[in-house]
């Protein structure tokens, strides 16, 4: 993904734990290659009532909170945070789709 001069490549770990049912991936964003932030997670939203469908309105993207690396992690304005949101479900939703080669 590109906004305006910042090219930013996304890593997606999927995670499965019977404990933490909500979260689906870990994440981590890189910026232009000179900044990497690690602590986004692909969380299952709980108000989404048909669980069978792979849609965008499935899952959203909880941003990094840490006391120790920094207290809170604002990122961007909400209109960029939005776009940014929705590639990282789409491709979170394209890796957990199975390949079916034909």
């Amino acid at each position: 993904m590109e906004i305006g001069n910042t090219k930013i490549e996304l890593k997606i770990k999927m995670y499965s734990n019977p404990d933490r049912q909500d979260i689906k991936a870990y994440l981590s964003l890189r910026f232009n290659d000179l900044l990497s932030v690690n602590g986004f997670t692909v969380r299952e939203s709980k108000h989404n009532t048909d669980k069978a469908e792979m849609t965008k309105e499935r899952y959203w993207v909880a941003k990094p909170i840490s006391a120790r690396r920094f207290p809170y992690f604002e990122m961007l304005d909400d209109s960029a945070w939005k776009q940014i949101e929705g590639w990282i479900i789409d491709e979170f939703i394209d890796q957990k789709i199975p390949v079916i080669d034909g």
